[in-house]
């Protein structure tokens, strides 16, 4: 019986103390997950963070300098990729350019180590339902060729979602999409995801999709994750300032106190009137653009501000840029222009204490 047969039980993903270098250049720095049956993790990160490397290593592309990575109880580093049962959609889509969409899609169940799982009725199913959920089933006697890069994408991710693997990888699976078609299948994908019980592994540069899509978010920073929460309180409880400035739509306000504290609040918390009788923290600024969204209007406003230096000497000036997510349309909202002088408003309930010198959250 091999692993990726559907009469086993789904397993969950582990590993602990993955790493991986190429040259003198560390990549992933002593990983440790554990993603359960039928949970989506996403791993959010900048370019560069070692997110398709990781995804590389567990799909048996590229071997761990030091860890195990274990599928259910067994260690999967000695087996092939093949043998590993893991659904891996690229970031490159990976296409064979001499195979129609249809055919492509296909490919995975017609590979040798698919052989009598399904039936010719089952694998046509299954295409069929894929291809009407990404919306390209006028598309599929089409060559890779004569796609767009997005059509591409859905292929690449039509091939993935068509398999019934132990494992799901999905590496940027709808980043080049338009935001109408990224909405419907955001939604989409994750509820087939959750009906299959497997564990699944979502990588995306975009925090904002990560949480959107995961039950847990793994914010990947120079080779080492950051953290790893719930959706809710990566967002509400960032462990420090670099994965405060990687989430959120606009991201977090970071600025130092004259006191020499460092604070952190987000846009929707800003207010342009004080609320009698409530503290708040009182920012003077100038305003530096005004992007009006209908139900919100985006505002970001400059300052000058001090940077304390741990000695209390060496203090440097900065120029701070404030985003402001004030709901209403600008009809709504007191004159403003470029360049003119406003206060802002931040409750002493919404406001986040990092260490000025580690960036850590304080409790």
């Amino acid at each position: 019986m091999t692993m990726n047969q559907t009469s086993e039980r789904p397993k969950s993903l582990t590993l602990h103390g993955v790493s991986k270098s190429f040259g003198s250049h560390e990549v992933l720095k002593t990983i440790d997950l554990d993603i359960k049956p039928g949970e989506i993790l996403a791993i959010t990160g900048s370019s560069g963070a070692g997110k398709s490397t990781l995804a590389r290593l567990i799909s048996g592309l590229e071997s761990c300098d030091a860890g195990t990575i274990r599928l259910g109880q067994q260690e999967v580093q000695t087996l092939t990729p093949q043998a590993r049962g893991v659904a891996h959609m690229f970031e490159s889509y990976a296409l064979y350019p001499n195979r129609t969409v249809f055919e492509n899609i296909a490919s995975p169940l017609l590979s040798p180590t698919q052989k009598g799982k399904f039936t010719l009725h089952e694998i046509h199913h299954r295409i069929e339902e894929v291809l009407q959920l990404t919306e390209i089933h006028a598309l599929k006697g089409r060559l890779p060729s004569q796609l767009s890069g997005g059509q591409k994408q859905r292929v690449a991710l039509c091939r993935t979602l068509v398999q019934d693997p132990q494992l799901y990888i999905l590496d940027e699976p709808i980043g080049h999409l338009d935001a109408k078609l990224k909405h419907k299948l955001r939604g989409e994908i994750k509820r087939r995801l959750r009906l299959s019980a497997q564990p699944t592994l979502w990588l995306t540069p975009d925090a904002i999709e990560a949480m959107s899509i995961a039950t847990q978010v793994a914010v990947l920073i120079n080779g080492r994750i950051a953290q790893k929460a719930s959706p809710s309180e990566i967002f509400l409880s960032p462990a420090n300032v670099e994965v405060a400035k990687l989430v959120g739509d606009p991201t977090m306000n970071i600025m130092p106190l004259p006191n020499g504290d460092l604070i952190g609040f987000r846009p929707h918390h800003v207010l342009l009137n004080p609320i009698q009788h409530l503290p708040t923290l009182v920012v003077e600024a100038h305003v530096y653009t005004i992007e009006p969204f209908g139900k919100y209007t985006l505002i970001t406003a400059s300052l000058n501000a001090t940077q304390r230096h741990p000695s209390g000497s060496e203090d440097r000036d900065l120029q701070l840029i404030i985003s402001c997510k004030i709901p209403g349309q600008m009809t709504e909202l007191p004159h403003l222009s470029v360049g003119q002088p406003i206060t802002f408003h931040v409750l002493h309930q919404h406001l986040l204490n990092f260490h000025p010198q580690t960036g850590v959250l304080l409790q």
